[in-house]
């Protein structure tokens, strides 16, 4: 999933729970998760292939 990332987006990330839809910045809905995730920033002046991976339940780690 490609998104514009900003920091209150990433804290409301939970690795139970994956996003379906991110609207303005906002997550519109969800689905139950039980394998890792990769959601990629979109701003042009982000580099290539950033993003935010939740992995585990208490790990959240960024892609450079």
């Amino acid at each position: 999933m490609k998104v514009e990332l900003n920091q209150n987006l990433i804290l409301k990330l939970a690795f139970s729970m994956k996003p379906t839809a991110i609207t303005n910045g906002k997550i519109i809905s969800t689905v139950e998760n039980t394998q890792p995730y990769l959601i990629t920033d979109s701003h042009r002046s982000s580099p290539v292939g950033f993003g935010v991976r939740q992995q585990t339940i208490t790990n959240l780690s960024m892609s450079p």
